[in-house]
């Protein structure tokens, strides 16, 4: 590409949120990657000013936090929350599998003043972590961090210690156990693994309020997470979405 096209091509990328302004819309870009080796810029996403305030205000606090936030999967984590909360669906926001925060954080700035309440060891993956999953990215991440470089002060750092926030650190379904009389508008299970998964939908479905979610993730990556949710849907009567973000989440609303 010559230098002259390459100015122009610039120039038009500089001025698009500016026009987008005009008409009063937003651009919510996810920033370049530092290993970007011919450092092009990811696409930018032009939603509405005023209608989707709220969700680009959570989406650029995420790319504090992330180099390339998901956009699909923050719009529909955060749209979904404000579905639940505007429609007076109740109970509590529920995430298995907390890692570093960063999708709480999402959720704690989308689900108003419900209680969202956090589940995870913070001590990563147990040892046999890899033994129903597939792909070599994932087994490459866990040999080299085990997902364990994190840690409950960190997480309570990051969410500023939110009245409304609680978090029951240890194995799931035992950390779970002061939960089972509580009911349940919003299911976040990012757990990786076959039977954390599983025990996830085990747990929350039966307290899940008619109306509310459940959003896994990782179904279209992991083949542990997708023996789980197909076990799953063996025994309701829910239809899945399919949400297409990076690693290809999938949701269940529940009808009754």
């Amino acid at each position: 590409m010559g230098l002259f096209k390459k100015k122009i091509i610039n120039h038009i990328r500089n001025k698009i949120p500016r026009l987008a302004e005009h008409f009063g819309y937003v651009t919510v870009s996810p920033i370049c990657l530092k290993n970007d080796k011919d450092n092009k810029a990811y696409p930018s996403h032009i939603v509405p000013a005023q209608e989707y305030k709220d969700f680009v205000k959570v989406y650029k606090t995420q790319k504090q936090y992330r180099s390339k936030p998901d956009f699909v999967r923050i719009f529909f984590l955060h749209e979904r929350s404000k579905y639940i909360i505007e429609n007076n669906i109740q109970g509590d926001f529920a995430e298995l599998g907390v890692y570093r925060g960063h999708t709480a954080k999402v959720l704690l700035d989308s689900c108003g003043s419900r209680t969202l309440r956090l589940f995870d060891t913070f001590q990563g993956h147990p040892d046999n972590a890899c033994a129903d999953q597939d792909g070599e990215l994932y087994v490459d991440h866990i040999k080299q961090k085990t997902l364990s470089d994190t840690s409950e002060a960190e997480v309570k750092n990051l969410l500023g210690h939110a009245n409304n926030l609680v978090i029951h650190k240890g194995f799931f379904p035992e950390s779970a156990a002061d939960c089972n009389n509580l009911q349940f508008a919003f299911v976040h299970l990012d757990a990786d693994q076959y039977e954390s998964t599983l025990e996830g939908f085990r747990f929350f479905y039966p307290r899940l309020s008619p109306g509310g979610v459940i959003i896994c993730h990782d179904y279209g990556r992991y083949q542990g997470v997708r023996k789980a949710v197909n076990e799953f849907r063996k025994l309701s009567y829910e239809h899945p979405i399919l949400i297409p973000d990076s690693t290809g989440s999938i949701m269940f609303v529940k009808s009754f």
